[in-house]
C-alpha cells in the first residue's frame, strides 16, 4: 500500500555525478572542480508493471461495501442494520460509494561535487546530495447511487427513520476518520501532508582513461556508495527515501568519438552491485496489507545497470548542447521475510526509458586562450521518462555550476 515504493530519483542525481552528460574527460594534474548541482521533480503519478500510469493515491481509492458499513456497528444494534439491508434488497456485496484520493509529491535536491585531477589521466570525486521534499494528500469518500438509495430509503416517510437515515449519513461522513483510526491502531501514522529535509547517500566516484588517440577517447569508472541517506519509514504510507539504506559498488565504461566541428558522440555502460542489509518492513501478504506487524529483514536490492548514448557539442565560442537517451534498469529485490517475502518482492523489478537534453556555456577554452580569468561551466539538464515500470514518473529539470581552480 506505500505510495510511493521506491523513488529512483537519487540514482538519476548520482549517475553522472562529474558532468551532466557521460563523457571521457578528466582534470589535468592538480585540477580541482568544484560544483553544485541542483535537481528539481516534481510527482503526480507512478508506473505499473505494464508501463501503465495512475495516481500516486490510486491504492487509497477502494471500494465500501454495504456489509462493511454494517460493522461499524455491534451487537444487536448490528443485526438490526443487517437486518434492514437484507429485507430492502442491499446485499452485503454491494458497494455504496468509494474513498477518492489525491496526492502530489515534489523533490528538490541540491549537490555539492568535489573532484581533483590525481594525474593527467585519473580524477576522484566525491558528492553528498541534500534532499527536500513533500507530499500533499487529500482524501475524501463519493456515494454512489446504491449508497444514496440507502439514505433515501432510510430518509423516506414510511420508513420514518430520518434519524436512521441522518445515522447513516453520519457512518458514510466519518469512513475517512475510520480509516485514520484503523491506521493508527495498525502503527501507522495518519495520512497527512509530509514534508522533511536531509540528506541523501555519499557517492565516491573514480574515473580515469584507458586510451586517448586523436578525437576518440575511452575512460572507466569505479563508484562507492554509502548510505547516509534517509530511508522511508514503515509506519508512513507518503514519505520519500532520500538514500537507498545498502552500500552499493559499480564499474562503467564510457567511450567518445569526434565527429566535424565541435561535435562528439558518446556512449556508456554502468554496472551497480547492491550489498546485503536489513531494514524494517511491513509484513504484508497477499490477503492483508495494513493489519500487520512490523519486522527487521534482510533485505538485498538488485543490481542496477544503465546504458546511454548521446550527440554533444564543446564549441570554442563556450556554448555546449547535448541530446541523447538512456536506459536503467533495476533487478527485483530479494527479502527474507517468510510467507510475506513474495508479496514484498512483487514489482520491485524497475525499468526506464530516458530522454535527456543540455544547453550551457563553459568558459574552459576561453580561459585556455587567456580571455578568462575564471574558468567555470553553467549547464541546464532537463530528463523525461519516455517509459518506465513499477517507479513514480518524475521528469527532472538539472542546473549545474562548476568553477575550476
Amino acid at each position: 500500500m506505500k505510495f510511493l515504493s521506491r523513488i529512483w530519483f537519487s540514482i538519476c542525481l548520482c549517475s553522472t555525478p562529474l558532468f551532466a552528460f557521460e563523457d571521457t574527460r578528466v582534470l589535468p594534474k592538480g585540477i580541482r572542480n568544484l560544483g553544485i548541482r541542483s535537481v528539481n521533480a516534481n510527482i503526480s503519478r507512478s508506473a505499473l508493471n505494464n508501463g501503465e500510469h495512475q495516481e500516486l493515491a490510486a491504492p487509497l481509492e477502494r471500494s465500501v461495501t454495504f456489509g462493511q458499513l454494517a460493522k461499524t456497528k455491534t451487537g444487536t444494534e448490528r443485526k438490526q442494520v443487517e437486518g434492514f439491508l437484507i429485507n430492502n434488497g442491499f446485499a452485503s456485496d454491494d458497494e455504496l460509494g468509494h474513498f477518492t484520493a489525491d496526492m502530489k509529491g515534489s523533490v528538490r535536491a541540491v549537490a555539492p561535487v568535489f573532484a581533483y585531477g590525481i594525474t593527467d589521466r585519473w580524477t576522484m570525486g566525491v558528492a553528498l546530495p541534500v534532499y527536500s521534499a513533500k507530499t500533499s494528500v487529500d482524501i475524501g469518500f463519493k456515494t454512489n447511487s446504491r449508497g444514496q438509495d440507502l439514505l433515501n430509503l432510510l430518509g423516506n416517510s414510511q420508513n420514518n427513520n430520518v434519524q436512521g437515515a441522518r445515522d447513516a449519513a453520519a457512518q458514510m461522513n466519518n469512513l475517512i476518520s475510520k480509516l485514520q483510526s484503523k491506521l493508527v491502531d495498525n502503527g501507522y501514522d495518519e495520512v497527512n501532508d509530509w514534508s522533511k529535509t536531509g540528506m541523501g547517500d555519499l557517492l565516491l566516484v573514480s574515473r580515469a582513461k584507458m586510451f586517448s588517440s586523436g578525437m576518440n577517447s575511452g575512460l572507466w569508472s569505479l563508484t562507492y556508495s554509502a548510505p547516509t541517506g534517509y530511508v522511508e519509514s514503515p509506519d508512513i504510507l507518503n514519505d520519500i527515501s532520500f538514500g537507498n539504506g545498502y552500500h552499493a559498488l559499480g564499474a562503467g565504461v564510457s567511450f567518445d568519438q569526434g565527429l566535424a566541428g565541435p561535435w562528439f558522440l558518446n556512449e556508456y555502460a554502468s554496472y551497480t552491485n547492491t550489498l546485503p542489509s536489513q531494514k524494517k518492513m511491513r509484513m504484508k501478504t497477499p490477503q492483508e496489507s495494513i493489519e500487520v506487524p512490523v519486522d527487521r529483514v534482510s533485505f538485498d536490492a538488485g543490481d542496477k545497470w544503465e546504458a546511454g548514448a548521446s550527440l554533444q557539442a564543446d564549441t570554442e565560442i563556450g556554448f555546449i548542447a547535448g541530446t541523447g537517451l538512456v536506459y536503467q534498469k533495476k533487478y527485483a529485490d530479494r527479502i527474507k521475510a517468510g510467507e510475506s517475502s513474495s508479496t514484498l518482492e512483487a514489482n520491485t523489478e524497475q525499468e526506464a526509458r530516458i530522454f535527456e537534453a543540455l544547453f550551457g556555456y563553459s568558459s574552459v577554452n576561453a580561459f585556455r586562450r587567456g580571455e578568462s580569468k575564471i574558468p567555470y561551466s553553467l549547464v541546464t539538464t532537463y530528463k523525461r521518462q519516455l517509459w518506465s515500470r513499477n517507479q513514480p514518473v518524475a521528469h527532472q529539470l538539472q542546473f549545474d555550476v562548476k568553477v575550476f581552480f
